[in-house]
């Protein structure tokens, strides 16, 4: 499956990469993720039970789908193997929840965070996923886009085109009971 990396470059001497701007994730969001995207997980979120109201997100009320466990497999640079399971839950994807999550800025999510104790967020369109954001490491990836999602996805935001890097072809296993 071909995936794309959205890194802000800085351009710099260091090639270092920038932080994820705010109104870059939001437009993601409002653009993108609302209009493909239908289920979603919260890394560290394995039940139902583990959600704890949030300062942020203390008015949403989760319908939970389905416990899931995701797999993902790569080559990596030197030519080996690997492999990285979560366990997760899906939860709806709704306009309710999107417009949510347009108020908490990206680089909110933090482990350490007392009111936002994720790391990553997991878009889904059933149980295939779009979109994994690594907000700690500021990068979003996006899999197995179609052309069509491709184009919504650059028409989201005039950045993204020259920040998105097509990176090496991985697996995904995803298995729900």
């Amino acid at each position: 499956m071909k995936t794309h990396q959205l890194m802000m470059d800085k351009n710099d001497a260091n090639k270092s990469w920038g932080f994820i701007p705010d109104d870059l994730w939001q437009n993601i969001l409002s653009k993108f993720a609302i209009q493909y995207a239908n289920r979603i997980a919260f890394s560290r979120l394995e039940h139902a039970e583990s959600i704890e109201p949030s300062e942020i997100l203390q008015d949403w009320q989760p319908k939970h789908i389905v416990p899931c466990q995701l797999t993902f497999s790569w080559v990596n640079k030197l030519g080996q193997p690997l492999r990285q399971s979560h366990n997760l839950s899906l939860f709806e994807y709704t306009e309710e929840l999107n417009d949510q999550l347009l108020n908490v800025p990206f680089s909110a999510w933090s482990v350490t965070s007392d009111t936002l104790p994720v790391d990553e967020l997991l878009f889904f369109r059933d149980n295939k996923l779009l979109l994994h954001t690594i907000h700690y490491e500021n990068w979003i990836t996006f899999y197995g886009l179609t052309e069509n999602q491709l184009k919504t996805l650059h028409a989201a935001d005039k950045r993204i085109s020259v920040n998105l890097y097509e990176s090496n072809e991985s697996e995904i296993e995803i298995e729900c009971k």
